[in-house]
């Protein structure tokens, strides 16, 4: 199926890059596939034992989150600051 996801590099480090990625879709590991894949980033997320290494943890954090409530049909928004 079509998966589309948007990229936008935040910072640059020594090892390391900060990527900021948008889902345009929702694929189930979405991210995780398109970052380790050659057709996409062709690196994978730190810390992601499926498509990459283990590391201390996984290095994909979600900074906000929408959805509408199941049972009262309100939009929920949920923003979470990024520990890394």
């Amino acid at each position: 199926k079509l998966a589309i996801t948007q990229y936008e590099v935040i910072a640059r480090g020594d090892s390391l890059t900060l990527v900021k990625a948008t889902p345009l879709t929702g694929r189930t590991h979405q991210l995780r596939v398109h970052s380790a894949y050659k057709e996409g980033l062709d690196v994978p997320i730190v810390g992601d034992a499926l498509y990459g290494r283990l590391a201390d943890r996984l290095m994909l954090h979600a900074a906000s989150l929408e959805f509408r409530h199941p049972v009262t049909g309100e939009k929920v928004s949920i923003i979470a600051k990024v520990p890394f």
